[in-house]
C-alpha cells in the first residue's frame, strides 16, 4: 500500500507490527495485526506479509487499487537493540519470515554491523515466501546467511541455497552457533507449534 499523503507515513521500527482494517460495501472490518516487512526508510510503501486461509485475509486478498484500508500502530518490542544483538540467529517459520525481512532489509540497506543467520523452516519448497530477496540479500550483506529447511518433497527449486530436509534440529543450531549459545540473541517467529518446537530446543 501507498500512502497517499506523506504526513500520514506509518511511524515503526523493523519487527514492529500494525493493525489493519478495510472496508467492503462502506462497512468496516474488524482489525486484525500483521507484521511490517518493509523498512522505515521506505516511506512511499508499508508492506505486510500475510497467509491468505481466513475469511478476514481473504477479504483483503479481494482488495484493489484505490480501495480504503485503515492502518493504526506500529506496535510491539520484537527489534533489535544495539549493542546487545550485535550477534543474531532468528528463526522463522513460514509466514514468521515478515518481521524479520523488515530487520534484514534495514541491516542490509544501512550497512549494519550486526551477524545475522536466519533458519527458515517452510512446509515446502512451493511455500518459501521471499524466497529470490533472501538470496540476493546475503551476496550483498556478508554478515548475513540464510539456512532453509524443507519439511516435506522435493528442494530442487531452490537453487543455490543451502537446503536441508525436514525441520530444525539441536544439531544445527549447535553448527551455526559453534556450540556457544551464551553471547547470541535469538528472535522466534511463526506457528505456534514452531514456536514451541524451537524455544523447547534452545531450552
Amino acid at each position: 500500500m501507498s500512502p497517499s499523503d506523506s504526513k500520514k507515513t506509518l511511524s515503526f521500527l523493523p519487527g514492529q507490527y500494525a493493525a489493519i482494517g478495510y472496508y467492503r460495501h462502506g462497512r468496516p472490518s474488524p482489525m486484525r495485526c500483521f507484521s511490517i516487512a518493509s523498512t522505515p526508510s521506505q516511506t512511499e510503501m508499508l508492506q505486510f506479509g500475510l497467509r491468505v486461509n481466513g475469511h478476514f485475509t481473504k477479504g483483503i486478498a479481494k482488495l484493489v487499487k484505490g480501495d480504503k484500508m485503515t492502518v493504526e500502530g506500529a506496535y510491539g518490542g520484537f527489534i533489535m537493540i544495539s549493542p546487545r544483538d550485535l550477534d543474531t540467529v532468528f528463526l522463522a517459520g513460514g509466514i514468521g519470515i515478515t518481521p524479520f525481512m523488515s530487520m534484514i532489509r534495514t541491516a542490509t540497506t544501512n550497512k549494519m554491523h550486526n551477524k545475522i543467520w536466519l533458519l527458515y523452516g517452510c512446509q515446502s519448497q512451493d511455500d518459501v515466501p521471499f524466497f529470490e530477496e533472501l538470496m540476493h540479500l546475503q551476496t550483498v550483506n556478508p554478515n548475513f546467511r540464510v539456512q532453509f529447511f524443507i519439511g516435506n518433497g522435493p528442494t530442487g527449486k531452490l537453487k543455490d541455497a543451502e537446503v536441508y530436509p525436514g525441520r530444525i534440529s539441536p544439531e544445527n543450531l549447535d553448527v551455526v552457533v559453534n556450540n556457544n549459545y551464551g553471547n547470541k540473541s535469538f528472535f522466534i517467529c511463526g506457528p505456534p507449534p514452531f514456536m514451541d518446537a524451537v524455544t523447547s530446543m534452545l531450552d
